[in-house]
């Protein structure tokens, strides 16, 4: 991942900024709240527009490990462990969206694998889209 990053605007920078902190804070123990701040800040996105953030940031504080249990039943006969540290995020990024926003699943899941595309490859985004779909399935179907 480029220091810099591509170039998003609105919820996709917003979400964006939570896969990058969620990515450094996996790689070397980075503050989630500090890369978050800082990737805002400096794409100047205004603080009064970033409600998207706050609650991806707070829902993965409290459905952390509920998201990666969703996760580990889904990625077939991988452990956590071999799930690149980047799609991990971008995993981890849009099953706490699903549970902690009302933002449709099918946006959360296109905007997870365009970021994807953008961030990792097509394969990326094909593993992610899989997963993505079969996390969303499992919940349709909970109570």
């Amino acid at each position: 991942m480029s220091r810099e990053g591509p170039t998003y605007r609105g919820r996709r920078l917003q979400r964006y900024a939570v896969v990058e902190a969620l990515y450094r804070h996996e790689l070397v123990g980075a503050s989630v709240e500090e890369v978050v701040q800082e990737v805002l800040e400096r794409n100047r996105h205004p603080e009064e527009r970033r409600e998207l953030t706050h609650a991806l940031v707070e829902g993965w504080r409290q459905v952390g490990n509920a998201a990666d249990d969703l996760l580990q039943r889904h990625v077939q006969h991988w452990s956590m462990d071999r799930i690149r540290p980047l799609e991990k995020a971008i995993l981890r990024t849009a099953i706490v969206e699903f549970l902690e926003t009302d933002t449709p699943v099918p946006v959360v899941i296109n905007e997870a694998v365009e970021l994807a595309k953008d961030l990792v490859g097509e394969e990326a985004a094909s593993f992610i889209n899989g997963v993505l779909d079969a996390v969303a399935r499992e919940l349709q179907h909970s109570p």
